[in-house]
């Protein structure tokens, strides 16, 4: 808590924003625990599917409505240089570069609207970062 952001030194985490969260898992246990009856009517097919929620921290907290991210792609350096690397989207085919440190974690979020993370950045060389 109330640590500066490395991309613009604003607060990352207020304590009144850890207050609110808090309160959010509260409910979240609560509707869990009393409705959790209700995840019998599905199929297991269903529940196994990945679906997800984009949450964006940076300048205010963002929720994105749920959304099927369970596919990834692999990305490939620029010019060898592993803080460099492009992906390519596996919807529109659209490529997006990056530059920094690579996270495999993080959800690419294409302009066409998908979304995707990236397994693993090649070299030209063959090998990889994951």
């Amino acid at each position: 808590m109330d640590k500066p952001c490395p991309k613009c030194g604003e607060n990352l985490l207020t304590v009144e924003d850890y207050l609110r969260t808090q309160r959010l898992m509260k409910v979240v246990n609560f509707i869990n625990f009393w409705f959790s009856w209700i995840t019998f009517f599905y199929s297991k097919k269903r529940l196994s599917k990945g679906i997800c929620t984009c949450v964006e921290v940076h300048d205010g907290v963002k929720f994105s409505p749920l959304i099927n991210c369970n596919h990834s792609v692999d990305g490939y350096a620029i010019n060898d240089d592993d803080t460099n690397w492009r992906v390519f989207c596996p919807n529109c085919g659209r490529g997006i570069e990056y530059t920094g440190y690579f996270d495999s974690s993080e959800v690419t979020r294409c302009e066409c609207g998908d979304r995707f993370t990236t397994r693993r950045v090649y070299f030209d060389n063959g090998s990889y970062i994951n």
